[in-house]
């Protein structure tokens, strides 16, 4: 497999693709993954490929501040019009690489979310920023992780209608 640049991976996750995002996405897909979220009201929280900002409605309310981090400018002006329409003032949409940006700010952050974006990553890079986002978490900060796996026997129940009902 030949390995995309970095220009070639804004490109491949453009302006179409973040249309594309938008009319497919499903919030019930990160809704089941609330209740293991562990927040308290001062908590400054980090969404990494944070795409259209689709945490933000539910993690602004609960924490002291949201920042969404994504490298794609058109997925980061789609969240920050969210904000605007749904007007909520703690949130903040970085244009950035996740890597730098936890180098630019260590040890800031209470908590991190890297959901459903490790599959989009090349392993060595997902090792970097691994440790980039540790880097950027307070001591006894935690990081939640999701990847979804369709050929999981749980997901292809789920798309066959076998379970009315799943938690993770």
């Amino acid at each position: 497999m030949n390995k995309k640049s970095y220009d070639e991976l804004k490109l491949l996750y453009g302006l179409d693709y973040v249309n594309a995002f938008e009319k497919m996405q499903s919030p019930a897909r990160l809704e089941r993954l609330y209740d293991y979220f562990e927040l308290e009201a001062g908590y400054v929280v980090a969404d990494f490929a944070c795409g259209n900002g689709m945490l933000m409605s539910y993690l602004s309310s609960r924490v002291k501040h949201y920042f969404g981090i994504d490298f794609s400018e058109h997925f980061v002006k789609q969240a920050n019009d969210s904000k605007d329409r749904l007007m909520i003032s703690n949130a903040t949409f970085v244009c950035s690489d996740i890597v730098d940006f936890c180098i630019n700010n260590p040890g800031k952050f209470d908590v991190g979310f890297a959901l459903d974006f490790s599959e989009h990553v090349y392993d060595d890079e997902w090792l970097e920023i691994l440790r980039a986002i540790k880097s950027l978490l307070k001591i006894g900060g935690k990081l939640y992780l999701h990847t979804p796996n369709a050929d999981y026997f749980i997901e292809i129940m789920k798309k066959y209608n076998f379970l009315i009902h799943s938690s993770i």
